[in-house]
Parts: C-alpha cells; structure tokens; sequence
C-alpha cells in the first residue's frame, strides 16, 4: 500500500518540471518582443522657457504591435510615462525620426527627455537627454 502512494510523487515531480519549463519560455517570448524594438532618444531643440522640441528615432520589427510612441519628461533622471506624457500622432514605421513639442514646461529649470513605444506587453524606453528651460521672459517696463 505504501508503495503505490509513493508512486504518484513520480508522476507529479516530472509534471511540475515540465510546467516550470513551458512557463519559462513564455515569459520569455515577452522580452523577445520588447527586445526587436529600440526607441533612441536623439536631442532636444528649440528650448525657449516653456517649450523644447524632442527628436527620436523608432525602429520595430512589426508595427502592427504598437500602441503608442511619445516622449515623457520629468526632473527626475528616468521619465516614465506616468510623469508628463507627450504621446506622438505620427503613424508608426519600421525605422523612422519623429518629433515631439514639448510645451507648458518650467522656466529655468533642469529636465529629462526620454521616447517610449507602448505594446502589448508594457512599455520600451529609450535612453533620458537633459536639457534645461530658459528663464521667463522679462516684461517691458
């Protein structure tokens, strides 16, 4: 009797690691995705007090699993698309420069620019550019 019940452990211990197995490389499909998308953040221009322009390079391997692509900003190091969001209406393609107006920023202060693409997997980031506003225009006396 003891026998038989010590049986089904060696069933189930093979059954477990073969769970484990699949589920592993379905995790690992996800970060496949992710990893044939890049977003480059590439610069930030026409930096007045309370506007900039980002310019950032997209490239995918199936447009088709994009949801959105933008530029986030912050003063911390690493914007994240909960902080300011300025999500791009430009269609997605396969390599392209896109560019994004960044507006009602601080003057005078320091901030961090970085490009997103969305999917259905969460969120690619590209890397931050600091760039920092100018002081508030003077009024005329």
């Amino acid at each position: 009797m003891k026998y038989k019940s010590f049986l089904w452990l060696l069933w189930l211990v093979p059954a477990a690691a073969l769970f484990m197995l699949i589920t592993s490389f379905t995790k690992g499909t996800n970060k496949n995705h992710q990893a044939s998308i890049v977003a480059y953040t590439k610069s930030v221009t026409n930096i007045t007090s309370m506007t900039a322009n980002c310019n950032y390079r997209v490239t995918v391997l199936d447009p088709g699993k994009v949801k959105g692509h933008g530029v986030c900003v912050s003063s911390r190091p690493l914007p994240l698309i909960t902080h300011v969001n300025f999500p791009s209406s430009a269609p997605i393609q396969r390599a392209a420069d896109y560019m994004v107006k960044l507006t009602s920023l601080r003057p005078s202060s320091t901030l961090y620019a970085r490009s997103y693409v969305k999917v259905d997997t969460g969120v690619v980031y590209g890397n931050a550019v600091a760039f920092t506003t100018l002081p508030p225009a003077q009024k005329p006396k």
